[in-house]
């Protein structure tokens, strides 16, 4: 059954249908961290669709599972039955993309001789900001006549201030039924949200590549998906008869800066499913023959990197950019280092690294503190608690703008640069969040809409302890494009946007990330970045007031610092691209 998308003012709101991905042809779908970006058109409007991948070992790229390998689709279901519950159907928002959101700004002249006045909100200077710039009608605000499946999403007459103060309430009333204590040097995060049966655990294993010796990357990834097949108390056939029975998903998602154990469970299965969450993590087999199978399934998924264009070039563009730095190790592992992973090294890893005061869990759902704090206390609690303390890692190194090539015979060519970024708790954060914000509108609306070189084009802002901002995109005309994405590089670090126009893209984004944190595990993964990265889950409050606070002056400041040097791969045709074009940024 192919999905349909319902649209109200100019915005997908549900995205419905049996098939979760919606049904796209391979150039009309990119992948971002295992997340399929599809575009379909609707009403003349691009639309773009975020749909969850039943690949092998799909991930979002904020850290959360979004699918799991083989069988054991729980997840998915569950997150299914968290964003709507309409028979288990999918229920999946998307924002539209069109001229109208993205060209709401106008930034400096492009060029000397090419000055749009007409643009969005008026002439933009290379001089002070002008805050009394006469603006343009300005869209109509984001509405929704949504499925109940949306609670929260702006109805009837509300405004995207009206929208946003409620959301913003129900942020602090979510706040005040937050708590956070430790059990053996474990810190625990809970936060009871009675909207919906859905338990979202999140065990954060800190470090990630920082911690892991590259050597011995991709260890911790085999270790977990090795405990699936039998712990002390539950050998496999019976630890599968129950997950099955319990309709619940465990699954783990290594990341940069740490690896995710995630449990997806409904309140009334949560004791059952935890005993073995709990039992994975404490007791694993870890049996040779295991051990084996596991590592020969990822490295078929090693092996298969090369065959999708965007894997290879995420793969390639994060070696790159981040040589020498963890960054820049795949915390997947690669071929080498997960085929020298043995039984022992798996156990004797364990033995040493598995201390309460490496981890941190995040849990999100209608559970008593009581309740969750027993089921810490006589499993995870009883662990050794180790003397880890949490410490960023160093900052990406600074490098001169160049270009790494892979040479593939493809439809289109694709392209991916990186640019270190601020500190997570650094005062630049936000105003670099909204910065690329406003830099990916802007080349959506002057490569896609105007021009029609690309179907596939972004500024992708990658939160990690250190930030990440870059471009990225899919064209068969690369140097053009860069030629277009260097110039917009360019207006955003030599003029202003308009105060009224920022004002506007900070009201949408605001709306646009509560609506995206609705779910209990989006609620936990936030959290775990701001205890981690900001040292505080209360800073999460904070969020709209910091992005209020982003000025003009500001989005300048922070794109003419850390916007320089863009390190890039690209997979294609080289005769197609100029190196010159990217050490021009």
């Amino acid at each position: 059954m192919i999905a349909r998308a319902s649209v109200v003012a100019g915005v997908v709101l549900v995205l419905s249908g049996v098939d979760a991905g919606v049904r796209a042809q391979p150039r009309d779908r990119s992948w971002d961290g295992g997340i399929a970006v599809a575009r379909v058109p609707h009403s003349g409007a691009d639309v773009r669709v975020r749909a969850e991948r039943h690949g092998r070992r799909g991930r979002r790229g904020n850290g959360e599972v979004a699918a799991v390998r083989g069988p054991r689709v729980g997840a998915e279901q569950h997150e299914r039955r968290e964003r709507g519950r309409d028979g288990g159907v999918a229920v999946v928002r998307t924002v539209s993309v069109g001229a109208s959101a993205n060209d709401m700004m106008s930034l400096a002249p492009r060029d000397h001789h090419d000055v749009d006045p007409t643009i969005a909100f008026g002439r933009v200077t290379d001089s002070t900001p002008r805050s009394s710039a006469t603006s343009p009608s300005v869209p109509r605000p984001l509405r929704s006549r949504s499925s109940p499946a949306l609670h929260g999403t702006p109805t009837g007459h509300d405004t995207h201030e009206t929208f946003v103060a409620n959301a913003r309430a129900r942020a602090l009333a979510a706040d005040s039924t937050t708590t956070s204590f430790e059990v053996n040097g474990l810190r625990v995060i809970h936060r009871r949200v009675s909207a919906n049966e859905v338990v979202a655990a999140n065990l954060y294993l800190l470090g990630g590549t920082t911690h892991v010796p590259a050597d011995k990357a991709g260890i911790e990834l085999v270790l977990l998906e090795a405990s699936e097949r039998g712990t002390r108390r539950y050998p496999r056939a019976v630890l599968e008869r129950k997950m099955a029975r319990l309709g619940s998903a465990i699954a783990t998602s290594p990341q940069l800066d740490w690896t995710m154990f995630a449990l997806r469970s409904t309140t009334a299965t949560f004791d059952s499913t935890w005993a073995i969450f709990a039992d994975r993590v404490m007791a694993p087999r870890l049996d040779t023959a295991d051990v084996s199978y596991v590592r020969t399934q990822l490295l078929s998924a090693i092996a298969q990197r090369a065959d999708d264009p965007d894997n290879l070039l995420d793969h390639l563009a994060d070696s790159v950019a981040f040589a020498g730095h963890p960054y820049g190790i795949s915390p997947e592992g690669t071929a080498r280092t997960v085929q020298r992973l043995t039984a022992a090294d798996l156990k004797a890893w364990h033995r040493t690294q598995f201390t309460t005061s490496r981890m941190l869990l995040v849990v999100v759902g209608d559970l008593s503190r009581a309740q969750v704090e027993s089921a810490v206390r006589r499993t995870l609690g009883t662990l050794p608690r180790g003397s880890y303390t949490w410490k960023a890692p160093p900052p990406p190194p600074s490098r001169a703008g160049a270009l790494h090539t892979i040479e593939r015979s493809l439809p289109t060519n694709y392209f991916k640069g990186w640019w270190p970024g601020p500190r997570a708790d650094s005062p630049d954060y936000q105003p670099m969040r909204i910065a690329m914000a406003a830099l990916g509108g802007r080349l959506f609306t002057e490569v896609r809409v105007r021009r029609n070189l690309t179907y596939a084009v972004e500024a992708p802002f990658e939160e990690k302890a250190y930030t990440v901002p870059g471009l990225y995109v899919t064209t068969t005309q690369p140097d053009s494009v860069l030629a277009l994405m260097r110039r917009e590089v360019t207006s955003l670090k030599r003029g202003f946007i308009d105060p009224a126009g920022l004002q506007l893209l900070v009201q949408q984004f605001i709306t646009e990330f509560f609506l995206e944190n609705e779910t209990n595990s989006d609620q936990a993964t936030f959290l775990a970045r701001s205890q981690l990265y900001r040292g505080d889950w209360r800073s999460a409050a904070k969020f709209v007031d910091e992005l209020r606070q982003v000025t003009p002056l500001d989005i300048q400041r922070v794109s003419r610092q850390y916007l320089n040097g863009l390190v890039a791969g690209y997979v294609g045709d080289p005769s197609r691209i100029s190196a010159g074009r990217v050490a021009g940024f």
